[in-house]
């Protein structure tokens, strides 16, 4: 396997450059049904302080939502690097990837913000990805050089806005609010649907 299980992330990054710049959900749906198990899950956990971390967890469901509202406010292109990671075959005819030295940037159209940590994934025997799990341990923010002139010049350039673990507040806003869903609509599936 060696090799495969990164391609896959490297694809699944590539896939996400050439997305439909329309930002249709019906290609975020799409995009959802070839890179992920319907029963997947994403964790992102970012590192507020030294005490303090931000966890969210967004389930199949609600990950093309997910996708959309992230490329609505401001993203341009999003890439991954993985240093040296590992992979490994299960007993269950599951895959998992392990990389410890993981770095994601985010790029807008005045800075990039560089996401710094931990990346685990699970895959099923297709190859869909069942978990995915980035634990970001530090982020960097860089103006770009155009953007910062501007400012410098008194131009007035309207900087996106990041909250303190390098996110949009739209971005952060949804995370939140497609755990909550996702919590609702597993509840729902325990519960048969009926009234309490």
């Amino acid at each position: 396997i060696t090799g495969r299980l990164s391609s896959r992330i490297y694809k699944y990054y590539s896939d996400l450059a050439d997305r439909d710049w329309q930002n249709n959900l019906d290609f975020w749906i799409r995009f959802v049904r070839r890179h992920f198990n319907p029963g997947a899950i994403m964790r992102l956990e970012y590192l507020k302080s030294k005490e303090e971390k931000r966890s969210y967890v967004n389930k199949y469901d609600c990950l093309p939502n997910l996708f959309k509202t992230n490329y609505e406010h401001g993203v341009k292109l999003e890439k991954i690097n993985m240093v040296c990671p590992k992979e490994y075959l299960l007993d269950d005819d599951q895959y998992f990837l392990e990389c410890m030295d993981t770095s994601i940037s985010t790029e807008y159209e005045d800075m990039v913000v560089i996401h710094k940590g931990t990346l685990y994934v699970v895959f099923d025997k297709d190859l869909k990805i069942k978990i995915f799990e980035f634990q970001s341990k530090k982020h960097d923010e860089f103006i770009k050089r155009e953007s910062f002139i501007e400012e410098m010049q008194g131009g007035g350039a309207n900087l996106t806005q990041l909250n303190d673990i390098g996110l949009t507040a739209e971005f952060a806003r949804c995370l939140l609010t497609s755990e909550v869903i996702g919590d609702t609509l597993t509840l729902a599936n325990l519960t048969g649907g009926r009234r309490q």
